[in-house]
């Protein structure tokens, strides 16, 4: 996962954070969220640094592309397929959702 990608999944994760899921759905976006901001604050650290740099531009999308490890709880497909999803809700956690549960 990039931390273009961790900046995208953060925002739309957090818009399930009001609804009411199943407690394992919660857990997992909780969970992942939680993982995620750990991240986003180490970028947040170096584009700090790098907005101050001659060169900044060129750093900050290479900052923005680069892989992070990041722990991803996932769900299984049968706990969200009862729920009234939109195709964007569907998308947004589409990341964290697999056949069979990890």
């Amino acid at each position: 996962m990039t931390n273009r990608e961790i900046i995208q999944h953060i925002n739309a994760l957090n818009e399930f954070t009001r609804d009411k899921l199943p407690v394992a759905v919660s857990y997992a976006i909780a969970k992942n969220i939680r993982a995620m901001v750990d991240e986003y604050k180490i970028y947040e650290e170096e584009r700090g640094r790098i907005v101050q740099e001659p060169d900044a531009e060129s750093r900050l999308e290479e900052l923005l592309d680069l892989q992070v490890d990041v722990p991803i709880r996932y769900v299984d497909y049968t706990e969200i397929a009862d729920l009234d999803l939109s195709v964007g809700d569907i998308l947004a956690i589409d990341f964290m959702i697999c056949e069979k549960a990890k």
